[in-house]
């Protein structure tokens, strides 16, 4: 389910920033649904990074009969863009925490 709203989020949406911010708030609502999300994955940075891995060791083919999902080479690019934004962003938001700790 999660795979697919990140299919629809890159079709949908251009911008890898705004995307990024679509993908956070899309995973926050999952965990209500599915619980075990929250116990197999530490936030949407770990199941985006874990689509990213799935695509990449199953392989077009066994991936889309797996998931019924197609992600085009470009999407593939995106999405490690997105996670790359992601480690950006938890970087500097622990360094400021670090910081603020400092100060």
């Amino acid at each position: 389910m999660f795979f697919s709203g990140v299919s629809s989020v890159l079709t949908r949406v251009e911008d890898n920033s705004s995307a990024l911010k679509q993908i956070r708030i899309s995973y926050k609502k999952l965990p209500v649904r599915f619980s075990y999300l929250d116990s197999s994955y530490n936030g949407g940075m770990n199941l985006v990074e874990d689509l990213s891995c799935r695509f990449e060791v199953l392989g077009g083919k066994d991936f889309t009969h797996v998931y019924h999902l197609e992600f085009a080479n470009d999407h593939k690019n995106r999405i490690i863009n997105i996670i790359y934004g992601m480690e950006e962003r938890q970087s500097f938001s622990s360094l400021s925490v670090a910081t603020t700790a400092i100060f």
